[in-house]
């Protein structure tokens, strides 16, 4: 019998796969294991701990639903994946609220400078927040996952943690190596606005 504690993201997809008790066993586990990065993430970008919770939820709701549906492609870990999916739902709870701003405005107790603002904090406009998410999204999950959490201000040892890197340095090359790559597909595509050429310049 397997503990739930020792759950691979094999054992898990299979047992999402079985449904009844053994799909209700591998949600318990998804709940439990993921419930405090969550929570410490909600809980940092202007939610309640009642958000978390139901933020959670739903994001696992859209896992399954993902894993059963052959949409999860194992690019990543499933913590990882469900860390993306329930950023991007709460990012979208806090615009609906109009309460959307630049996230962690302090760390380490000092104020984020201009210089230290990704080129992602420029883009206000309707039209060039939909070019970077078109841009975001052929440059596969990887790049987009560590680009997300960079434009959200996380440290480089913060995405190490949550994307699985070993450590901070892997996380800043591989933020490096995406930037570039998103950078030169949209130099290179006349599809792309020259704003936002400008700003990724």
């Amino acid at each position: 019998m397997l503990k739930l504690n020792h759950l691979s993201d094999q054992q898990l997809i299979i047992l999402l796969n079985k449904g009844g008790a053994k799909e209700n066993r591998a949600i318990q586990f998804l709940l439990d294991d993921n419930r405090k990065k969550i929570t410490t993430y909600i809980l940092r970008n202007n939610g309640d701990k009642s958000d978390a919770a139901s933020i959670l939820v739903e994001g696992v709701t859209h896992l399954v639903f993902n894993v059963r549906n052959e949409k999860f492609r194992g690019d990543s870990r499933l913590s990882t994946y469900l860390f993306a999916i329930c950023n991007g739902l709460w990012l979208k709870e806090l615009k609906k609220r109009k309460r959307f701003t630049n996230f962690d405005t302090e760390e380490n107790g000092n104020d984020i400078l201009v210089e230290d603002l990704t080129p992602f904090d420029h883009f206000s406009s309707s039209q060039l927040e939909q070019e970077v998410i078109l841009l975001l999204a052929r440059l596969g999950n990887a790049c987009k996952m560590v680009l997300r959490l960079w434009a959200e201000h996380f440290s480089m040892a913060e995405i190490s943690d949550q994307l699985g890197y070993k450590n901070s340095q892997i996380a800043m090359n591989k933020k490096n190596k995406c930037l570039n790559k998103l950078k030169e597909v949209a130099m290179k595509n006349e599809h792309y606005s020259e704003s936002l050429r400008s700003y990724l310049s």
